[in-house]
C-alpha cells in the first residue's frame, strides 16, 4: 500500500498516453510512436544480443543471461513484454513492404532476446498475450495455435533435458520451492 503514488502516476501517464494518440485523427501520430517503438526495440534488442554473445551466452546452457542496458534479464523481459505486441501491431499496421519486413525482423530480435533472457515468467507472459490476444478478438485458432506452439516447445524442452540441455528449466524442485513459499 506504501506504493500507491507510484501506481497512480503510472495510470495517469498511461491515460494521458491515450488521450495524445487518439488526438490525431489521421492516424500519423499513432504510426510515428509505432515506429519509435519499433527502433528502441531494435536497439534494446541489438544491445541485449551482443552482449549475451560477447559474455560467452549460448542457447545450450543458462550460465549467462541477455540483459538490458545497466540492469538485468529480469527486466529486459518486462520490456520485451510490453514492446513485443506493439512491435507484431506494426507488422500489419504499416503498408509498404520494408517497413513491414524491418518490423518482422525487428519482432523475431525480440523473441530471440526473450529467449535468451530465460526468464520463464516472461515466456508465460507472452503466452497470456497471445491467447487473450486470441479470445478477446474473436480468433480462437490464434489462441489455439499459441497453445499448440506453447506445449510444442515446452515438449521439446523436456526431450532437450533429457540429453543434457537446460536441465535446471525442467527440474521440479524449482515448482516446490515456489510452492513452498
Amino acid at each position: 500500500f506504501a506504493e500507491w503514488r507510484k501506481l497512480v502516476a503510472r495510470v495517469l501517464v498511461f491515460y494521458w498516453a491515450l488521450l495524445v494518440l487518439r488526438v490525431r485523427s489521421d492516424g500519423s501520430l499513432k504510426r510515428g510512436v509505432g515506429v519509435a517503438v519499433v527502433i528502441a526495440t531494435a536497439v534494446l534488442c541489438s544491445y541485449s544480443l551482443l552482449d549475451f554473445w560477447e559474455r560467452g551466452g549460448s542457447w545450450k546452457d543458462r550460465l549467462v543471461l541477455a540483459r538490458a542496458p545497466l540492469s538485468d534479464n529480469n527486466w529486459l523481459s518486462t520490456y520485451l513484454v510490453i514492446a513485443i505486441p506493439l512491435v507484431a501491431s506494426m507488422v500489419v499496421i504499416l503498408r509498404a513492404w520494408w517497413q513491414r519486413f524491418t518490423s518482422g525482423v525487428v519482432l523475431v530480435m525480440a523473441l530471440v532476446a526473450q529467449v535468451f533472457a530465460y526468464n520463464r515468467a516472461g515466456w508465460l507472459a507472452l503466452v497470456t498475450q497471445g491467447v487473450a490476444f486470441g479470445l478477446c478478438t474473436g480468433r480462437r485458432r490464434f489462441a489455439l495455435w499459441v497453445l499448440g506452439v506453447c506445449m510444442a516447445i515446452g515438449l521439446g524442452r523436456v526431450l532437450a533435458s533429457q540429453f543434457g540441455y537446460h536441465r535446471s528449466t525442467t527440474k521440479t524442485v524449482n515448482i516446490v520451492v515456489r510452492l513452498a513459499v
